[in-house]
């Protein structure tokens, strides 16, 4: 909302919010709209720039992870109360 001041300082913020990305043009006018749209684009390039750091983050993280193979007994066994081993 920081960038709405920059490219629509005659448009409140909170209208803007509580209005949505799919009415803005139905809701101000027209020579406001590019404003508003700019911001919002601002808005969403950071927004993609910060899910796509995380998800690189995350994939490195999962690069260097030890992984181990799960026995197969234990795993028919997990969740299974004491005495139910026969039934397996």
């Amino acid at each position: 909302m920081a960038r709405l001041a920059v490219y629509a300082p005659d448009v409140d913020p909170l209208v803007v919010l509580s209005t949505g990305a799919t009415q803005i043009r139905n809701t101000f006018p027209a020579e406001q709209v590019p404003g508003i749209l700019a911001s919002y684009m601002a808005g969403i390039k950071t927004a993609f720039a910060i899910a796509i750091g995380a998800v690189g983050l995350s994939f490195a993280i999962g690069l260097f992870c030890n992984y181990k193979r799960l026995e197969t007994d234990q795993t028919k066994t997990v969740g299974m109360v004491r005495g139910d081993e026969n039934q397996a």
